[in-house]
């Protein structure tokens, strides 16, 4: 009806019955059905973001999320619901081919991964493209930490109060950079060396101070006039931004001749520093604000050091045979149990076992020293505690040649033993 009235005023009746009859017989072999126009990639994108906010995620990873799922969708040219894997191949091969690293490829197929997945379980998709393309191996490199030389180099170049107090608050409670340009004055409590820290997913924990930082952090807020609540402030007297701690950091290292000063290193120093001190890896992941500990194992950098002297020092326990020795004499401690539990019969002395009656006022000079019996029984239940169920019996010395398999008899249980003074 539309088409016959747009056309109505500039044709006549029985030409428009000629049109619409060849357009007619032109559609007879298609299926027509009116479907409602698709989404837009902003739409979806923009219901993407919607929900993240409802997860309560911060504004930045909203950010990153939507800049790199939008500069991809520009890239590829192909709407959200034609997108295949091979066109994320693709375009992750253009990326690397610019120079971006690997472990930068997987942080955003993994963004990827996160968007797609999420339009699939809405099923506003009908497949996840990224559920083929397989994780991006990265290099794994040994990340150096501040050696304590570098530590008291930067401390010297540091020209303020403010700045020596920033670098040993970082230094002692390993906050990230965002959560330290947060902190109030409030915050934190000099008389406990307590500060309560804002971390990831508005999750709050408690990291501490040394007497260090504390005393430098009580100077540096004595000598301010200003009446801010941040606990760092800049020239102006406004709260400190992450980006001025990285402009201080730049002018520290390049005065200082320290490589690679950056807020984060700080972290793995005190995750390093607190491992090898002998703190449990829990306790360092609840000061650094982790819920897994496989992000905190990512922070410990073990010393080549540390990892080559205790190998030495196990490697040499090994070459004795210390641990060798303690195990292979555990068959003879069983037969010598069994010798010292066998009180009837012949001893291995050759001589008979005397009446039982008067056994304790016969002789006291027995070949063996029967003053080693009680150390050496100690010792065994040392080493093997279930060896011995009950009490230990009574030491009572036995005539020489008279003990017929005695177990108070030192001599037949050495030699039942096999040598039982090796222990």
């Amino acid at each position: 009806k539309g088409l016959e009235q747009q056309l109505s005023t500039q044709i006549t009746a029985a030409d428009m019955a000629r049109v619409l009859s060849a357009v007619s017989d032109q559609l007879a072999a298609f299926d027509v059905s009116q479907t409602a126009a698709e989404d837009t990639q902003d739409d979806l994108l923009d219901a993407y973001v919607a929900a993240m906010r409802i997860e309560g995620r911060s504004e930045k990873t909203i950010a990153r999320y939507t800049y790199l799922i939008g500069r991809m969708m520009e890239s590829v040219k192909v709407n959200t619901r034609s997108i295949t894997v091979y066109h994320l191949r693709q375009y992750l091969a253009s990326e690397k081919a610019r120079g971006i690293s690997d472990r930068t490829l997987e942080s955003n197929r993994q963004v990827y991964n996160a968007y797609f997945n999420w339009l699939f379980r809405e099923k506003l998709i009908d497949d996840n493209p990224v559920a083929n393309l397989g994780a991006i191996k990265c290099a794994k490199k040994i990340k150096a930490v501040f050696s304590e030389a570098d530590i008291e180099r930067m401390k010297f170049c540091c020209k303020t109060i403010r700045d020596r107090a920033i670098l040993a608050f970082m230094l002692s409670t390993g906050c990230r950079i965002s959560e330290m340009c947060q902190l109030n004055r409030d915050d934190v409590d000099l008389n406990t060396m307590e500060c309560r820290v804002l971390g990831k997913g508005n999750k709050e924990r408690i990291v501490f101070l040394d007497q260090v930082a504390a005393m430098l952090l009580r100077e540096y807020l004595a000598q301010r006039t200003d009446d801010s609540p941040a606990l760092f402030v800049g020239r102006l007297t406004n709260r400190l931004s992450p980006n001025g701690v990285r402009k201080m950091l730049s002018v520290i290292s390049e005065s200082s001749t320290v490589e690679r000063v950056h807020p984060h290193k700080f972290r793995r120093t005190l995750a390093t520093s607190l491992i090898r001190h002998g703190m449990p890896i829990q306790e360092v992941a609840a000061i650094l604000g982790h819920d897994k500990l496989d992000t905190t194992m990512q922070y410990v950098i073990m010393d080549k050091t540390d990892v080559k002297n205790a190998y030495r020092r196990y490697a040499s326990e090994r070459a004795s045979g210390k641990h060798a020795k303690r195990r292979s004499c555990g068959t003879p401690l069983l037969r010598w149990k069994e010798a010292m539990n066998n009180v009837h019969g012949k001893g291995r002395c050759g001589a008979a076992r005397p009446p039982e009656s008067g056994r304790e006022e016969q002789g006291r000079n027995h070949p063996g020293d029967d003053r080693l019996l009680p150390r050496l029984a100690l010792r065994v239940r040392r080493v093997w505690p279930g060896l011995h169920a009950g009490p230990a019996q009574p030491i009572r010395r036995i005539q020489a040649g008279s003990c017929r398999g005695d177990s108070r008899c030192l001599p037949c249980a050495e030699r039942e033993s096999g040598g039982l003074r090796r222990l």
